[in-house]
């Protein structure tokens, strides 16, 4: 009944590439003749000449960003980087996968910034309850710098060549931050993935903002208690479950997210009361002969006694020369404005190689506003 009513449309055993023959025949409904033992073997040698493996594999890759080795996966976004503030990060990022534990996963990561000269690191383990429901709890412990005035990611993690990264480059504000944290993500509503957790951060600004309020001194240390409940709606979603992890087979639905964040000046030394929420979503869609369609929407409040840290940055990447990032404003600064409430709605369409061909130059024209 799990499986049923699960919406992992098609699941992989972790060791089903090691499994032999006299496995495999067990669970044969008819026996296998020459005709078909031949038809196997050709299919296998076309992809052995083809590299079909490796191209599959290095596929999961760039979407997982995840490289297995024995039981541990290499995180590559925690490889090598590159932000305006950090400048250059080299680092180390690594999982526990299946093959050391379905229930369990142990986590951890090292990391250094040329340009801030400082390390960053940390801890985290996720225990699987229930597989199909995707129920898990989750712990975490980690000193790194996150971008000050930035909306929350909701968890993506886009390709590793996806051009939703390139805003990174421009990100030239951080806050050094320690954060510990403890929470519980599951799938209810059958459509609806939720994740709530409770967080303490000591947030410390150096590039120059302090936080002024009646009868204090001016700092640019400030310290957090949060509780925090995100959920992400997406109709009809469908995913596989594979030896790296789940991946999303896609939807023809929008993907609606919301966040919202309760911050307590009476809770665990917090020293600032505010509600924050933040809500995104997003439609693609292919026309025939025109091309490909994508809509997003963004937008957020703070309400209450919040320094700027917690407040919305405008996603400003304009410079005299640079290249295009979505979601973002090419002709504002980065850092140009700074707002407790904001909308922003941004447009692309793709037209492919509908407009110019000539022998294998195939040039792209987007349309982005």
């Amino acid at each position: 009944m799990k499986r049923q009513f699960s919406n992992i449309a098609i699941e992989v055993a972790p060791d089903a590439t090691d499994k032999g023959d006299n496995y495999w025949l067990q669970y044969r409904i008819d026996s296998l003749n020459q005709r078909t033992a031949e038809t196997y073997r050709y299919m296998d040698s076309i992809g052995q000449a083809h590299n079909f493996d490796r191209i599959a594999a290095s596929l999961q890759t760039l979407q997982s960003g995840r490289i297995p080795i024995k039981m541990f996966d290499l995180n590559l976004d925690k490889l090598l980087g590159y932000n305006a503030y950090e400048g250059i990060y080299a680092g180390l990022g690594l999982q526990t996968n299946d093959k050391f534990s379905r229930a369990v996963k142990f986590g951890g990561f090292w990391g250094y910034g040329f340009r801030d000269q400082t390390a960053k690191y940390g801890l985290d383990v996720a225990v699987q309850i229930d597989r199909y429901k995707e129920i898990s709890l989750e712990a975490a412990y980690s000193f790194e710098a996150l971008e000050s005035g930035g909306f929350t990611r909701f968890g993506e993690n886009p390709f590793l060549i996806e051009q939703s990264k390139f805003r990174d480059f421009f990100i030239n504000r951080k806050d050094i931050t320690t954060t510990l944290m403890g929470g519980i993500s599951f799938r209810a509503l059958r459509h609806f993935k939720w994740r709530t957790f409770i967080e303490v951060q000591e947030k410390t600004n150096k590039t120059g903002y302090v936080f002024a309020e009646a009868g204090k001194l001016p700092t640019s240390t400030f310290r957090f208690t949060k509780l925090q409940l995100q959920t992400r709606f997406v109709f009809k979603e469908k995913f596989m479950q594979t030896t790296r992890g789940l991946i999303s087979l896609g939807s023809s639905y929008p993907i609606v997210r919301l966040a919202y964040t309760k911050s307590f000046d009476d809770l665990l030394d917090g020293a600032y009361a505010f509600d924050k929420w933040e809500f995104k979503t997003n439609y693609a869609w292919f026309t025939p002969y025109l091309g490909k369609t994508d809509i997003t929407l963004i937008a957020g409040l703070v309400e209450g006694n919040a320094p700027g840290t917690e407040l919305f940055n405008a996603s400003g990447t304009y410079r005299a020369f640079t290249f295009y990032a979505p979601e973002s404003f090419g002709t504002m600064r980065t850092n140009e404005f700074l707002s407790d409430k904001f909308t922003a709605l941004f447009f692309t369409h793709n037209f492919g190689k509908l407009l110019f061909r000539k022998g294998k130059f195939e040039p792209e024209f987007v349309l982005a506003t």
